[in-house]
């Protein structure tokens, strides 16, 4: 009987800092560009050149789909949904030999209405099922993760942020203060922001580090240690900044106990 071995590659997350090297398994398959990124308008967005560096045939599939982001920020493409009637490949299925390479191009058809998308591009390679199938074995399949940035034009820009409570997360030393914020806003631009935690023993002014957020999505941005804080009630006034600029502002109380 064949097993089947998924490995998966982060091509070009939405998060990536800047533009990574596509991503390579030796003698497998590679995309590149990892990342397609325009502004938000119906067309091509460009081509991704998927190549086949293994030694077999491989049966390619392309889809486009949404991200899900979870409260720590990782990003993973959902895979019970795609967006092939807003964003759709060129080929979505195609046998590409060994050594082979082909581009594919990606074309927005319609865009949603809040002026901006940000998706995944999902490309997964699948060697030929053996002619005998109680043939023994590990079979690669191969799936790579690009990204699609659709951005918003400067007219529909839209910066909004919203801070909800304060909880202390981790045990022991590694007990951490964080305040989940959601993106109400278009963009993918990093938030950043300060807190001044005050309560009893005195008062703590923390730099909360960048982080991006996906529109919509509800995400834990840190407000720095727990350790050293008594026992009782605090107040956090929370700053919070996108694209460099102030965008909310805050106060949140929590207990220790």
């Amino acid at each position: 009987m064949t097993s089947r071995l998924f490995i998966t590659l982060l091509a070009g997350t939405l998060l990536a800092a800047g533009l990574p090297a596509p991503a390579v398994a030796a003698g497998g398959l590679s995309m590149s560009p990892p990342i397609l990124e325009k502004q938000a308008q119906t067309g091509s967005m460009g081509a991704v050149t998927i190549t086949n560096s293994s030694s077999q045939a491989m049966r390619v599939t392309v889809t486009s789909r949404p991200w899900l982001q979870a409260r720590n920020g990782a990003v993973t493409p959902n895979r019970k949904r795609n967006l092939l009637r807003e964003i759709r490949p060129s080929a979505l299925a195609f046998t590409l030999g060994a050594g082979a390479r082909r581009a594919v191009d990606v074309r927005v058809l319609r865009l949603p209405g809040g002026g901006s998308r940000y998706a995944s591009l999902e490309v997964v390679g699948r060697p030929p099922t053996p002619k005998d199938k109680k043939q023994s074995g590990i079979r690669a399949v191969y799936r790579l993760i690009g990204s699609l940035r659709l951005n918003p034009s400067p007219q529909r820009r839209k910066l909004r942020l919203q801070a909800g409570g304060v909880r202390r997360i981790g045990t022991a030393s590694r007990r951490a203060l964080v305040s989940a914020v959601r993106n109400a806003g278009n963009t993918i631009d990093p938030v950043t922001g300060t807190a001044r935690i005050s309560g009893p023993g005195g008062t703590r002014n923390v730099t909360i580090p960048s982080r991006r957020i996906l529109p919509g999505a509800l995400v834990d941005v840190s407000l720095g240690s727990a350790r050293g804080l008594r026992p009782g009630t605090y107040r956090a006034r929370i700053s919070l900044f996108q694209a460099g600029r102030p965008v909310a502002t805050t106060t949140r109380r929590f207990r220790i106990r």
